[in-house]
């Protein structure tokens, strides 16, 4: 007996919210925020392409065929077997592994195609100034849900506000994963001949590891005066002072964290470094992410127009 009441009561409450989500109240409440629900999905794609990094992969190591155990006596070789086939994972020798583990960023640009000059030590930067600015947008985003939330939730029924998954689904914003970034990781790997003995050595270039990899290509690369320095000194502390002194505000739009505090700013080059601009406060301003981003997309459209 005690089932069925709760059968139905589950049943009801499926009904009451499938009404509800139907009803001209709800598309009221829901036409009421579609602003901020349009600017939350924007920068959740926005922050979502930041994450997509790639440096290097090894390049010494075609795989061609497919592998199979063929022994008479059915060995189960796990080792030998299992082995992955990808482009951050390198097979190696014993000793290769063990010298990765002394002198790591040396032999990660070894193995893995990525050469000690200035190109490859800006994609690194590059990549490290995503990585950043993918956690700060992150941040950015739960608050704006947050927002969103308490806005409409005095609205909204006990039974529908309880439920904030189905909720927001409903809303129209875009699934947010709230995880940490997944960072590119290379790994040397060995297998002993029979298989049955291992040993992997993995880098990790996480926000801490690159900016230790961006110094070490620094102490490698010899060079002062060049397009390529200016974006070495666009370090992460210039960037918050660029901010700090155009009072957190957007030179485009004039939007600031005072009208919106939870504005996601960069930091813009007036004059861009590839027409010689320089990594100058004078050079810098404060951009919101959807004036530098209209902003590169206009420099793209310049560009295709001057090609036709």
């Amino acid at each position: 007996m005690e089932l069925i009441i709760i059968i139905l009561i589950i049943v009801v409450i499926i009904v009451y919210r499938n009404i509800y989500f139907k009803s001209d109240k709800f598309k009221r409440i829901k036409d009421g925020v579609i602003d901020l629900i349009n600017e939350f999905n924007n920068l959740n794609i926005y922050a979502d392409s930041l994450s997509i990094n790639i440096l290097g992969g090894q390049a010494k190591q075609t795989f061609v065929g497919e592998i199979s155990n063929s022994s008479r006596w059915g060995y189960k070789h796990s080792g030998l077997f299992s082995r992955q086939n990808h482009s951050q994972i390198y097979h190696c020798s014993r000793s290769i592994v063990s010298n990765a583990q002394l002198d790591g960023f040396k032999y990660l640009c070894k193995y893995f195609n990525i050469n000690i000059n200035e190109e490859h030590r800006n994609l690194a930067n590059d990549m490290l100034n995503n990585f950043i600015t993918y956690e700060e947008s992150r941040k950015i985003l739960e608050t704006k849900r947050d927002d969103l939330f308490n806005n409409i939730k005095n609205e909204l029924p006990f039974l529908i506000r309880i439920f904030k998954k189905s909720l927001y689904t409903k809303l129209g914003l875009v699934p947010l994963d709230l995880k940490s970034v997944i960072y590119p990781c290379y790994t040397f790997s060995y297998t002993s001949s029979g298989g049955n003995s291992g040993l992997n050595y993995t880098i990790e270039l996480s926000i801490s590891t690159l900016r230790d990899f961006i110094n070490w290509l620094d102490d490698k690369i010899k060079y002062k005066k060049s397009a390529q320095y200016q974006r070495i000194i666009m370090t992460p502390e210039l960037r918050n002072k660029i901010k700090k002194r155009d009072n957190y505000t957007c030179q485009k739009c004039g939007v600031s964290v005072k009208d919106e505090p939870t504005l996601l700013l960069e930091v813009d080059h007036i004059i861009p470094i590839s027409k010689g601009g320089k990594s100058v406060e004078e050079n810098l301003q404060c951009l919101c992410w959807k004036c530098n981003r209209s902003k590169g997309t206009k420099i793209y459209e310049n560009s295709e127009e001057k090609l036709t």
